[in-house]
């Protein structure tokens, strides 16, 4: 069975372009044991991109932060790094869910906070360090903010104004980082990296039927589905209670499960 890149058609600047990408099965002997739900289906495998998505508020950086930490506390030899382009963590709210969850505060040594100035950053640095490390855990928080200076540059002129080319060549830029990606996950299957994704209310076009009932829909959702592993949905239900869908994956069945985040950052 084919997994990671699906069929997925684009349409670039002077023609439309077919990229049907496919990778032979090759599972990661490396599979994180996250002392949450997905531990029944044998935790969240390596080589692969995990997609995790929901609206502010819904734990998503604490979720990824708290997964490239577990990791860290069970791999000493692994290697963790935190793209913040939200600039939404900071080193106290790492200290207490190190003390919260009984993980080894010397794994922050390990891990690497960082903010991107662009996605050809993002790039250049995973390459750097699963050169050496056997295994790594790659958190890009989030998604659209690593392409925030294209967006910038298209807001600037008026939803009339805006040119063909212009729009082209920024989600041509997300493609190309998506295919980057991919590529250096062909090479090094330890390498597992968490996309947090922004979600966006639906305006009248259509929808796939799971999201146009939510009434959103992840960002860039019909660019990057084509590339993720797993997709993962959090919703807040009350203050610290996360109902969580596994909407897709290659490696764990589509199923709910709930997702206890307390006051102190403890997990469960």
């Amino acid at each position: 069975m084919a997994i990671g890149w699906r069929a997925h058609t684009w349409l670039s600047t002077s023609e439309v372009i077919l990229l049907r990408l496919e990778k032979e099965e090759s599972i990661s002997p490396l599979s994180l044991k996250t002392g949450l739900f997905f531990d029944n289906f044998g935790g969240i495998k390596f080589g692969q991109i995990l997609h995790i998505c929901g609206k502010s508020g819904s734990g998503k950086t604490i979720l990824s932060a708290y997964l490239a930490m577990k990791f860290l506390d069970e791999e000493p030899g692994g290697k963790a790094i935190y793209f913040d382009s939200d600039k939404s963590l900071n080193k106290f709210d790492l200290q207490k869910l190190c003390t919260a969850n009984l993980l080894n505060p010397n794994i922050l040594e390990s891990l690497i906070v960082t903010i991107p100035k662009d996605w050809k950053e993002i790039i250049a640095e995973i390459n750097k360090v699963v050169e050496d490390h056997d295994g790594v855990i790659v958190v890009i928080d989030s998604l659209p903010n690593i392409f925030i200076g294209e967006q910038k540059r298209l807001l600037r002129e008026p939803r009339q104004k805006r040119s063909r080319e212009e729009i082209r060549k920024y989600l041509d830029n997300m493609v190309t980082f998506l295919i980057r990606t991919r590529e250096i996950l062909s090479k090094h299957p330890n390498l597992l990296i968490i996309m947090v994704n922004q979600v966006r209310n639906i305006i009248k076009t259509a929808t796939p039927k799971y999201w146009s009932e939510k009434g959103y829909i992840p960002a860039a959702w019909n660019i990057i589905q084509g590339f993720i592993d797993t997709c993962i949905l959090l919703e807040k239900i009350r203050r610290g209670l996360i109902y969580t869908r596994i909407v897709y994956s290659y490696h764990m069945p589509e199923t709910i499960g709930i997702i206890r985040i307390g006051k102190n950052l403890q997990i469960e």
